[in-house]
């Protein structure tokens, strides 16, 4: 799991480079490899699963590919235990986000079945991977068809609606408190239309906005890797500041600059 770790982090280090590309190819076949074989631990496939999942996102360029790993982590998440199908359904959402809406549209008239399925696991962390999973997959479909409906969205509504007031005292504190406010904003997105928005401050001089469900994805997918360095790289990872349409990095202020007395300053030393 550290080895596949280390992938992810390394395809974010060397940033948008061709050998960032090579990390993925050369990785991509054992990572795809281990995470199949279930003589691996459930903890080691999870790693694995995440960090395919991430450097595809960052390196993997082809569609095709994308897809063929989609399909991947969709049977994982439907037949496996539930530590790993977290992982699986985390990635699976995050590679959503980069795939065409009409694809997004098949996949949700294909999957909300099995996706509603997994929001009765008794594990939170599951629950709340497939309701990110399901608001992502909303957001991507209905921009290829904004009227859609479907048959079963009356009963996935009902179900986000527990969730979203869920009070089970068998569930501890931390665990209801979490799911109730996520819940509360998948169902949001999916009964009202509403978007996610939250703003993040970056540093003194930046903020960065998550106004989708996609950017929040990406967002915690890359956080979980580079854990309290997520600041440092949004400031001056030039790849991450492309995904994020942050622009190039700012300036970097000089000493004399940061040192420079403001004009009330000036005033009292005149």
């Amino acid at each position: 799991s550290a080895a596949a770790n280390l992938a992810a982090s390394l395809t974010i280090q060397l940033g948008p480079s061709p050998a960032a590309e090579d990390v993925y190819k050369t990785l991509k076949p054992t990572l795809l490899c281990g995470l199949l074989d279930s003589a691996n631990s459930d903890k080691a496939r999870s790693a694995m699963a995440n960090s395919l999942g991430l450097i595809c996102f960052l390196a993997g360029g082809e569609m095709a590919e994308v897809l063929a790993i989609l399909s991947v982590m969709e049977k994982l998440f439907t037949q496996e235990g539930e530590i790993l199908a977290t992982a699986a359904v985390s990635s699976w959402s995050l590679l959503l986000t980069m795939i065409p809406s009409d694809r997004g549209f098949s996949l949700l008239e294909s999957t909300l079945e099995p996706l509603s399925n997994l929001l009765k696991s008794p594990d939170v962390d599951l629950r709340i991977a497939t309701g990110e999973a399901i608001a992502v997959l909303f957001e991507v479909s209905l921009e290829h068809d904004e009227d859609a409906t479907f048959s079963s969205l009356d009963e996935l509504c009902d179900d986000l609606r527990h969730l979203a007031t869920d009070s089970n005292k068998h569930r501890s504190k931390k665990d209801r408190k979490e799911q109730r406010s996520s819940f509360r904003d998948i169902l949001k997105t999916i009964e009202e239309g509403t978007d996610y928005y939250e703003k993040l401050s970056l540093s003194s001089r930046e903020s960065l906005v998550l106004d989708s469900w996609a950017s929040k994805k990406q967002y915690e997918s890359i956080c979980k890797v580079l854990l309290s360095g997520v600041n440092l790289h949004m400031t001056e990872n030039e790849l991450i500041r492309d995904i994020f349409d942050l622009g190039a990095p700012l300036p970097i202020l000089s000493a004399h600059n940061m040192n420079k007395p403001s004009k009330y300053e000036k005033v009292i030393k005149f």
